[in-house]
């Protein structure tokens, strides 16, 4: 008897991650630059956030007993508080000229021109207030417990993999939906080189305008308004979280269906 021949096929496995996206809401913030006269019936939310504080916008993630969320908010760190999205609104008044050099085009004014800026280390006894921090810090305990996947952003400005939180600038306009008043800019420096993160200066905002940083970080940046006026901020946070339970077994069961389909060939 002649033995049967055994054909082997290759799986070709379907294309998947290991991770799920976790989206906010959009969420807005609120800037009044350079001591604007408000327009008629407008009223900035809450708590006004100025000269001396450091305070720090904070998306991190969190576990609310029923899943993993974004939580924005501003953290009044000199007096420790923390306020809603509308709940409060920063006050910026202090100036500066901008750089020479085509690499400053970003922040939407002229070479040597003034414009507003919230400096990334300003010395202490400077008006340069508020001191703006960006923060995930209280993504550590979601970290600790497995609630974040590491992340391989694909953006030359966040490289390697590891927990990134990604903020998106979704809008910018002014007092209740108006026309923005200016530009708005964040950057980093690195050795006189500015690396922008974000700029409505370049023809309107893409999806490169995006800030990244690491779970459980706290950083500060460049931040530039190019006019005076009320800024509405409107930001939308991201990052990679490890899938439910539900999530594995979708998956496994598709795998034992590709499985059975190979079997009926």
């Amino acid at each position: 008897m002649l033995a049967r021949s055994l054909l082997v096929l290759p799986l070709v496995f379907p294309a998947f991650t290991l991770a799920d996206t976790l989206t906010s809401d959009p969420f807005t913030m609120t800037f009044i630059v350079g001591n604007p006269t408000l327009p008629t019936g407008y009223t900035p939310p809450g708590t006004a956030i100025a000269y001396p504080t450091h305070v720090d916008i904070g998306f991190p993630v969190v576990d609310e007993g029923n899943g993993l969320e974004f939580e924005p908010h501003f953290h009044d760190e000199t007096n420790n508080a923390e306020y809603g999205p509308d709940e409060a609104h920063m006050v910026l008044n202090y100036t500066a000229n901008r750089p020479a050099g085509s690499q400053w085009d970003f922040i939407g004014v002229g070479a040597g021109d003034l414009f507003y800026y919230i400096d990334p280390t300003p010395p202490n006894s400077s008006n340069q207030y508020p001191y703006l921090g960006w923060a995930t810090e209280e993504s550590q305990d979601v970290i600790n417990a497995n609630g974040l996947e590491a992340w391989l952003t694909g953006d030359s400005r966040a490289p390697g993999s590891g927990f990134w939180h990604k903020l998106s600038l979704l809008d910018v306009t002014g007092a209740d939906g108006a026309v923005a008043p200016g530009d708005l800019s964040v950057w980093t420096t690195s050795f006189g080189t500015p690396i922008p993160w974000f700029s409505t200066f370049d023809g309107g905002i893409t999806d490169a305008d995006a800030l990244f940083i690491q779970g459980a970080t706290h950083a500060h940046y460049g931040v530039g308004f190019s006019n005076p006026g009320v800024y509405e901020i409107t930001f939308e946070g991201q990052t990679q979280v490890v899938p439910e339970p539900a999530s594995f077994a979708a998956i496994g069961l598709g795998m034992m269906a590709l499985l059975k389909r190979r079997r009926r060939a």
